[in-house]
């Protein structure tokens, strides 16, 4: 999945900005001012994941299981990444939902059995 989002000022009021993904139904939790955050941009089912921490405008995001619904939330901070002293803009983020497509399954000739995985 294709994260794109715009930043603030063209991201100059701030030193950087956050994205977490998770599954719509689960519960966000606002980051911890102070904490640094590690992305990993391929996400593992469960609570909301770090995908990106910089200074850019995108993410692409792998890992991600077809017809499922997703929260991303993009946060701003000030302070410097990796130096404990983040101050997350938890009152305003961007959050949106997205729905990944379910996987497409093309059969030709006899099928005697399948299996799927995701």
């Amino acid at each position: 999945m294709q994260i794109d989002w715009t930043r603030p000022n063209s991201g100059n009021d701030n030193q950087g900005c956050i994205v977490f993904i998770g599954n719509a139904d689960s519960t966000f939790t606002n980051p911890v001012k102070g904490a640094s955050y590690s992305a990993n941009t391929v996400y593992t089912s469960g609570a909301y994941r770090c995908v990106y921490n910089g200074t850019g405008t995108s993410v692409t995001v792998t890992g991600l299981s077809g017809g499922t619904n997703y929260k991303i939330y993009v946060l701003e901070y000030n302070g410097v990444k990796g130096l404990s002293d983040e101050n997350y803009n938890t009152t305003s983020p961007a959050i949106a939902t997205q729905t990944t497509q379910s996987p497409r399954l093309t059969v030709t000739g006899t099928v005697t059995s399948f299996s799927t995985s995701y």
